[in-house]
């Protein structure tokens, strides 16, 4: 007696929300030769997400800039900065940090980054209205392979300044950080 094959079965699946992000920061941060953005590490529930500086300076200059810490409902994505000798950096203190200072700390991080253009500081609403930061960041698509159904190749597709923005911090100390692009 023959026995019917069964054909095979196939899932369809997205990538979760935390590879995604993984992936803006390899292709945003990591776009720098003195940064090595490693596989996501799981840790139960949750994961890690280590990042290599070469410079202690930078290191704790990203530590300070980056979102330490992301939420995906149950799931968190914690960033892991550390140098090359494996030294773990902790951010610098933003209690009384100035926008000069956040400035300051930009161009460190990203001062090799090839994605970053410049920083300026000036009032959002000239010339008394509130001090913002304005990174500056090149005129450049950053594009990974994503399970993205809405492009035909199934990319994520994003300019420089948004992709950044997803991945940084969007205000430190009360002071708004508007991420911005270069003119071309």
């Amino acid at each position: 007696m023959k026995t019917k094959k069964k054909s095979p079965s196939y899932q369809i699946a997205l990538s979760p929300p935390w590879i995604t992000f993984a992936n803006l920061v390899q292709n945003t941060v990591g776009a720098d030769p003195n940064v090595r953005v490693r596989n996501l590490r799981a840790n139960g529930s949750n994961y890690i997400l280590p990042i290599v500086v070469r410079n202690l300076g930078r290191a704790r200059a990203i530590a300070t800039l980056i979102q330490n810490n992301v939420q995906f409902g149950g799931t968190t994505v914690t960033i892991q900065i550390q140098t090359n000798n494996g030294q773990t950096v902790t951010p610098n203190s933003t209690i009384a940090i100035t926008p000069q200072q956040i400035a300051r700390l930009y161009r460190r991080a990203f001062s090799t980054n090839n994605l970053f253009s410049l920083v300026r500081v000036r009032s959002t609403t000239p010339p008394l209205g509130p001090v913002a930061v304005f990174p500056i960041f090149e005129p450049e698509i950053v594009q990974f392979p994503n399970d993205d159904l809405s492009d035909y190749y199934n990319n994520y597709n994003n300019v420089a300044a948004f992709a950044f923005q997803a991945v940084l911090l969007n205000t430190i100390n009360n002071i708004p950080i508007n991420f911005s692009t270069a003119e071309s």
